[in-house]
């Protein structure tokens, strides 16, 4: 048990003294890698930040909502009070002209034996009074019948004269009820508008609601896609770590072999070359800007050259490829080492052409444009990276 303990800790302490090595044979690579998973946290965390701002806009949209819900049963409780008020003078309006045609009969019937007394005394004269009173048998009897006769044309007359006041006022009282009827059905027709509006409201709002949950379930995919990236990020180090172990280790073997020691690539302060002759059109510069595909502010570490899918794109400067591969993120990149930690990355590429390990000159195409990995459209994001940060590539181009 001992023996097997003591080989295991001499084998983890070999492994380490490996690993150190490697890290320090191509510590910008690591850096780089590093970096680039911290540069994914951060818009993991953003994507998080953006998923609460969204849930809160959400929430407060339907607060809203609900109380346009209220509002609309306000509405519709009104509108039902307003239409049984309504069909109450409706119902009174009805009454009201069946109670006025009544008295139009009654009028008719009045007017006719108006006309029947009138014509009779127009034909008799005063002769039908008169004998009236002269067929009295004392003078009381005349007094009575001389009141008798007087009491008759006063019926007459009031009732002629308040059949035509009943005639007016049922004809004022249907005039005035029609005006009510009219009134209450503009405040219907208004209430009925206002609850059109509050429904229309709901629905506009009850998208947007739609559209929130549609963003925050976008920006939790893109979340899952970050953490998966940092995930890829850790393996992408550790393949660094062993490919820088292992061609550190084969440069010493072929030094040693040749009795010679292992050459490196140095910088000697040159221009460098356009990346994209087809096009110096910028579409996104060096520097802080608003994520294409998050839609959050977030650091651009280079810049991108729109160009046609297929657009030759060249070294920038001479140098050693270290990668040429693909990346969810960077889709097909190569990097290439300009000696003195100075790298320079060419991303999204439609194809690669030469390979890692491969010499390359100025001006020579490596790869094509193209859209791979997290873009938006065709176009080249050239990087520069120095002693393992990123600076601007400005600072390396001729303007």
């Amino acid at each position: 048990m001992k023996q097997i303990m003591k080989r295991f800790c001499c084998f983890l302490l070999a492994a380490v003294m490996v690993g150190s090595f490697a890290i320090s044979s191509n510590a910008t690579s690591i850096k780089d890698a590093k970096k680039e998973k911290e540069s994914l946290q951060e818009d993991l965390e953003k994507a998080k930040e953006t998923i609460d701002a969204l849930e809160g806009e959400k929430k407060d949209i339907e607060t809203y909502v609900k109380g346009l819900d209220t509002q609309l049963n306000e509405l519709s409780a009104s509108i039902d009070s307003l239409k049984s008020e309504l069909k109450t003078k409706e119902n009174n309006l009805e009454q009201k002209r069946i109670e006025l045609e009544q008295a139009r009969v009654a009028e008719e019937e009045q007017y006719q034996a108006m006309k029947k007394r009138i014509k009779y005394m127009y034909e008799k004269g005063d002769a039908a009074y008169i004998e009236l009173l002269f067929s009295a048998e004392n003078i009381a009897d005349i007094m009575n019948r001389a009141d008798y006769i007087a009491q008759i044309s006063e019926y007459d007359r009031n009732m002629l004269l308040r059949y035509q006041d009943t005639k007016e006022s049922i004809a004022q009282q249907e005039k005035d009820l029609e005006k009510e009827c009219k009134e209450i059905e503009a405040m219907k027709g208004e209430l009925v508008g206002q609850q059109s509006s509050v429904e229309n409201l709901i629905t506009e709002k009850s998208s947007e609601i739609e559209k929130y949950e549609a963003s925050i379930e976008d920006t939790e995919q893109l979340a899952k896609e970050y953490e998966e990236e940092i995930a890829e990020q850790d393996a992408i180090i550790k393949e660094l770590e062993a490919a820088a172990a292992l061609a550190k280790k084969k440069a010493e073997e072929a030094a040693k072999a040749k009795g010679q020691a292992a050459t490196t690539v140095k910088y000697d302060g040159g221009t460098f070359a356009w990346p994209c002759p087809s096009s110096s059109r910028v579409t996104s510069e060096y520097g802080n800007r608003i994520h294409p595909t998050l839609g959050v502010l977030k650091f651009h570490n280079g810049i991108d050259i729109g160009a046609p899918t297929g657009s030759a794109i060249v070294a920038a400067y001479g140098g050693t490829v270290i990668s040429s591969a693909y990346n969810d993120t960077m889709g097909n990149y190569i990097m290439i080492d300009h000696g003195n930690g100075l790298y320079t990355i060419y991303m999204h590429a439609s194809s690669l052409l030469v390979s890692s390990g491969q010499s390359v000159s100025k001006g020579q195409t490596i790869a094509l444009v193209g859209s791979t990995g997290r873009s938006t459209g065709p176009h080249l994001h050239f990087g520069v990276r120095l002693n393992g940060s990123y600076v601007s590539p400005w600072n390396y181009l001729s303007q």
